[in-house]
């Protein structure tokens, strides 16, 4: 956990009103962020909070480990997620950490300040469509949906909504995801840090150029499956050899 580490320099930050660079965690999780917002950011119980609410529309498997990673990191509060899901055992499962599933994505979009759009690719221009009359214009939506580009995303939630294109990949499940990031729309420098401050509850995380994300999709994105499937095949020879 990050607790122990984080309560001195998170109240130095929140002393700060300029912005200023802080190494933050421990071990793999340390990583350097830009403080730039005291309300962003808050002191509680020893720990650096996150003082946002995060919205997952799709609460998949993904959006699972992503959530649980901030609880037991200590980036967010459980009482801080939100989600909503097609599938009533999904938001069970949510609900039985804490967070609060609701019926719409809507009432997910209304109730975060931070919005996950966590469901596959084909859906994510509707479940954005639905969600844009309620977007705020502090609201900033991070796609973890392979293939769709940042120009797709402004579409779907508006010309002037705050975007980021995250592709992590599967050891994102067990924490130990190295993803790739790039902002659009109206996403800045202190967005960015958001990002790289909730992804690293999950792993690592890394800004790009967008014209790299395809590359990253099919080389740290899908090629872990594609190790998993050659374990799983020499293993498989290993027992038909006897």
């Amino acid at each position: 956990m990050l607790r122990k580490d984080l309560g001195t320099v998170g109240m130095h930050a929140l002393g700060l009103h300029n912005r200023t660079q802080q190494s933050i965690g421990i071990g793999k999780f340390r990583r350097t962020v830009t403080f730039s917002a005291r309300r962003d950011y808050l002191v509680q119980e020893g720990s650096m909070v996150l003082n946002k609410r995060i919205g997952f529309m799709g609460a998949g498997q993904m959006a699972e480990a992503l959530a649980r990673g901030l609880i037991d990191r200590g980036v967010v509060p459980a009482s801080q997620i939100c989600c909503s899901d097609p599938s009533q055992g999904r938001k069970e499962l949510f609900r039985g950490f804490g967070a609060t599933p609701y019926d719409t994505n809507v009432e997910v979009a209304q109730n975060s300040d931070v919005l996950f759009v966590s469901v596959k690719p084909q859906f994510v221009h509707t479940v954005l469509t639905e969600a844009r009359p309620v977007l705020k214009d502090s609201t900033l939506v991070i796609s973890i949906a392979a293939g769709v580009t940042v120009a797709q995303l402004l579409e779907a939630a508006g010309p002037n909504a705050r975007v980021c294109r995250v592709m992590p990949n599967t050891p994102c499940l067990v924490g130990e995801t190295a993803a790739a990031m790039c902002l659009g729309g109206k996403a800045d420098s202190s967005d960015a840090d958001v990002v790289v401050w909730l992804f690293s509850a999950v792993g690592k995380i890394y800004q790009l150029d967008e014209k790299l994300l395809s590359a990253v999709t099919g080389l740290s994105g899908s090629g872990p499956a594609y190790v998993y499937v050659m374990i799983e095949a020499l293993a498989d020879g290993g027992v038909r050899a006897g």
